[in-house]
């Protein structure tokens, strides 16, 4: 599944305000800031100042105990030369989360934002790739699809115009220039 839309702070605090208020989801760094552990956040105001501080991006994971499964925290080594002196960071993974995108304006446009995450089949024909993020079975594959298409949902419900298959939500709708998508 891949969802596209364009969000600004506004717009990310419907999506966020729901995510805290109305589910038991968890939401997590997909990858750690150079030297650092994956976050946990535990609120949207944690969420805006990460987002804040990335260059281009706000790039998260999203887990339920609802989605069985689990989230693994890899180490991955980076090479000092290129991060600044940095050696290591984290990343979180799991065949079942929800990545979550947030776009943020980058040479004068707004990037979009997205939702996607795998599907049964395509954890199962990489499992045997990737032996250590466990069998994609012991994933509820329903719930997790659940959970995208209600986010999508809500992200629907929200936007004030669509362009194709990308729906604009209203904050981002004046940073957007329509005619140059």
């Amino acid at each position: 599944m891949n969802f596209n839309f364009y969000a600004e702070k506004n717009d990310r605090k419907i999506i966020l305000d729901f995510i805290f208020n109305e589910t038991n989801w968890e939401i997590y760094d997909l990858y750690s800031s150079y030297g650092e552990e994956i976050v946990k956040y535990p609120t949207l105001e944690e969420i805006e100042h990460k987002i804040e501080t990335e260059k281009r991006a706000g790039h998260f994971n999203i887990y339920s105990p609802d989605f069985g499964g689990k989230v693994i925290f890899r180490k991955v080594n980076l090479d000092p030369e290129y991060c600044n002196g940095y050696t290591f960071r984290y990343s979180s993974e799991g065949w079942g989360l929800i990545q979550l995108y947030f776009g943020k304006v980058w040479n004068n446009k707004l990037e979009y934002s997205t939702i996607k995450h795998n599907s049964q089949v395509r954890a199962n024909n990489w499992y045997s790739t990737y032996p250590e993020m466990a069998n994609p079975d012991l994933w509820n594959w329903t719930e997790i699809n659940k959970a995208s298409r209600k986010l999508a949902y809500i992200i629907k419900k929200a936007s004030s115009a669509k362009i194709g298959s990308i729906h604009i939500m209203p904050g981002s709708e004046k940073s957007i220039n329509i005619e140059q998508l």
